[in-house]
């Protein structure tokens, strides 16, 4: 096996993959006509505990969520870039691609929030109250 920088640091790698799109979702990295619409402020909502909760222990975010949120943050920077100003069409298919990643990885990062909750809670009093909260707004 050949060791490189990315199978030394995987945890720093998911904490910092976790972290940027932690900061991309709360709209700095989206274009103020998508920030400002009703269902992207919903997800985002949705999405942003799951994150906290994965936060906390990164390596619990599985490479399939990791993937997920690049592709998320992607499409973020697409839409930011400006390369849809022109063209309402693409930028509305864009603005569904968009909703679509939100919802992937609301659904598969919320799965690994939701099993970190359930496995680390009684050992991890940081999780205690992020958990609560995300259990009562999103019950499985």
């Amino acid at each position: 096996m050949v060791i490189t920088k990315e199978t030394r640091y995987p945890l720093s790698m998911k904490l910092r993959e976790l972290t940027a799109v932690a900061v991309s979702i709360y709209g700095l990295a989206m274009p103020a006509s998508a920030a400002d619409d009703p269902s992207s402020k919903a997800l985002t909502i949705i999405l942003s505990p799951i994150l906290d909760i994965l936060k906390v222990k990164p390596d619990s975010a599985s490479d399939a969520c990791i993937a997920t949120l690049k592709e998320l943050r992607q499409t973020q920077k697409a839409l930011s870039s400006g390369r849809y100003d022109d063209n309402p069409s693409d930028f509305a298919i864009a603005h569904d691609v968009l909703e679509s990643d939100f919802e992937n990885a609301i659904q598969i990062c919320g799965a690994d929030a939701r099993r970190l909750c359930r496995d680390e809670t009684p050992v991890n009093k940081s999780l205690g109250a992020i958990c609560e909260t995300f259990a009562r707004r999103h019950p499985a």
